[in-house]
């Protein structure tokens, strides 16, 4: 079952003759009336009353095409999308971390900066299931996108470099905030040193999408001679994440920029952490010998960005 069966359909019912229709097409007769079949065994409906003098509608092949005609115009605008022919028309396909709505804000000021500096095609952040660097590497490698934004540690990306494969680019570094319900005895601090998590019990959500931020986070702690104790939480959204309600233990995440409003529950406040020691490193990951103008402007508008909505 092909997608262009539909397209030929359309066709066929502005000619209503399979002769016709088919020299339009640049296809066999033959060909014409074995795709139509197909299309009606796939939907177990008749869409066309034949003799040989005639061809017409059903009532049920008029709904048909009203369908036919969206699927159609979908699938062009897919094809046209995704074509890799003329690379001055094709946008930037980015992955990663950045295709949540908390983030939207940050995505349309970079998209301003883009414009500023040229990039008539702005960028397309792909949707992200999973950020660990194995499959977003395999992302870069199959070539569904140009670069891969993700939070992770230092030793990753130097690691990352070694391999002679990818390329990386230090974004920024964004500080992280620390939700606690408001009964914590940490509530009525304005701000919290590294001295304050010590002992502490950090909430460490489970999922794909935070794999490799957790582990960043885990590895700073340490490094940074840290001693807490850990309390999972399963999470499949960043939503899930900042809502979460902390009951008594510390829940670190990605401070807000001041373009963006920040979310938690309800009964939580958000504390500064006052140590860039515990920053979550965005880095952009890219294959070798892919760093293309389009995509030295989108990672200067990236830092300008970032830079705007966190020293502003």
């Amino acid at each position: 079952m092909h997608i262009e069966y539909y397209a030929e359909f359309i066709v066929l019912t502005e000619e209503l003759n399979f002769h016709t229709a088919a020299e339009r097409l640049h296809i066999s007769q033959s060909a014409l009336s074995k795709h139509i079949a197909e299309l009606e065994r796939h939907h177990h409906v008749q869409l066309l009353e034949r003799d040989r003098s005639s061809v017409r509608l059903t009532a049920k092949g008029a709904v048909f095409l009203e369908q036919a005609a969206k699927i159609s115009d979908l699938h062009a605008e897919l094809v046209r999308l995704f074509d890799t022919s003329g690379d001055a028309d094709r946008p930037l396909y980015i992955a990663g971390v950045m295709d949540n709505p908390i983030d939207y804000p940050l995505v349309s000021r970079s998209f301003d900066h883009c414009r500023e500096n040229g990039l008539d095609r702005l960028p397309v952040f792909l949707p992200c299931e999973s950020v660990s660097i194995e499959d977003q590497a395999d992302l870069l490698r199959r070539g569904e996108a140009d670069c891969s934004l993700i939070f992770t540690s230092e030793h990753l990306v130097d690691s990352l470099a070694e391999q002679g494969e990818f390329a990386t680019r230090k974004i920024y570094r964004i500080p992280m905030d620390a939700v606690v319900s408001t009964d914590h005895p940490l509530a009525k601090h304005a701000s919290l040193s590294l001295e304050d998590l010590a002992n502490e019990t950090i909430i460490r959500p489970v999922g794909p999408r935070f794999t490799t931020v957790c582990e960043a986070f885990d590895e700073q702690l340490v490094f940074a001679g840290v001693n807490a104790s850990r309390k999972l939480i399963t999470a499949a959204s960043s939503y899930d994440q900042v809502t979460a309600d902390p009951k008594g233990a510390i829940l670190p995440v990605q401070r807000t920029s001041r373009f963006a409003a920040p979310m938690q529950n309800s009964n939580a406040v958000r504390i500064p952490i006052k140590d860039d020691r515990l920053a979550l490193q965005l880095t952009a990951i890219y294959p070798i010998g892919m760093l293309s103008r389009k995509l030295e402007v989108f990672f200067d508008s990236l830092e300008k960005t970032y830079r705007e909505g966190y020293e502003a």
